[in-house]
């Protein structure tokens, strides 16, 4: 369904707009609505690639569709807002909302592909932050051996996103048998001012990346889910223990398929003795 805007006059009493799969077209609509505190947008920009929304009262924003490559958003007194994108194109973002207490930004890169090196893809990029707890951006990324040529680099994804200055970095990583160390230290290196990092493998390189250096030095959180204890994995948690200087707490939580009494958990409880500054704590099966 098509909704058309009167040819004259606004909503001054209007407060509260929800839209969800009807065709609009914004640029006609939102300025008759100047006193608009919730707007609901789901699946209903006539345009289909340009989202504006320039509303001085607007509270509450929550903003749902797929392929858009314009998102225009001032909103001085905006409090609360949900993204939720689905990309085609190249995406550009303005986003103005000095008074933001709570933002979801979750963009899908489905259709086009955004490589992280040779091997790794982008699958999400979600970054969420409450005020007064640190800003985070949470990756999923997937090994993909024949990854054809990238439509962005990790750079543009980055500029995608309304806050670059994030301090919490959660990796969702779907291995697939490869070495994700090289391309986690590659992004902390990029990134060196992360605080916290959170590692999550779903699944089960090059050599040398087990040599190198990265100055780690704000990281002070780390927790990695799904470790199996294979080599590469080993190598990481030894690596990465050398490179944060600061760190103060390090929780592994093993996949179901290790036991207590294997050796890969008797390697890595080793390793942890090593570092005696660091609160370092091993589950295995969801016991300690």
């Amino acid at each position: 369904m098509s909704l058309a805007p009167p040819p004259a006059g606004e909503f001054a009493a209007l407060t509260t707009l929800s839209v969800v799969s009807c065709q609009i077209d914004l640029e006609d609509l939102l300025p008759l609505c100047p006193c608009l505190r919730v707007l609901v947008l789901h699946n209903c920009i006539e345009s289909m690639t340009d989202a504006i929304v320039h509303l001085p009262l607007l509270e509450e924003l929550d903003l749902k569709h797929h392929y858009l490559e314009y998102i225009d958003i001032e909103a001085p007194v905006l409090k609360k807002v949900k993204v939720q994108l689905l990309v085609d194109e190249e995406l550009s973002v303005s986003f103005s909302a000095p008074m933001v207490e709570q933002i979801e930004w979750y963009i899908i890169y489905e259709d086009i592909d955004v490589a992280f090196g040779p091997l790794w893809r982008v699958d999400t990029v979600f970054e969420h932050r409450v005020q007064g707890q640190p800003p985070c951006v949470e990756i999923q990324l997937r090994a993909e051996p024949e990854l054809p040529d990238q439509d962005l680099d990790f750079a543009q994804v980055i500029a995608q996103l309304p806050f670059a200055n994030f301090s919490v970095l959660d990796l969702n990583i779907f291995a697939e048998g490869h070495a994700f160390g090289p391309m986690v230290f590659r992004l902390l290196r990029i990134r060196p001012v992360i605080q916290r990092l959170r590692l999550f493998v779903e699944e089960d390189a090059p050599n040398n990346w087990r040599s190198e250096t990265v100055a780690l030095t704000d990281l002070e959180v780390v927790e990695i889910v799904g470790l199996k204890g294979e080599d590469h994995e080993i190598d990481f948690l030894e690596l990465l223990l050398r490179c944060a200087t600061v760190l103060k707490r390090m929780t592994i939580r093993l996949s179901d398929l290790v036991s207590p009494s294997k050796s890969e958990c008797k390697k890595i409880r080793r390793i942890f003795k090593e570092y005696p500054n660091v609160e370092c704590d091993v589950y295995c099966n969801c016991s300690k």
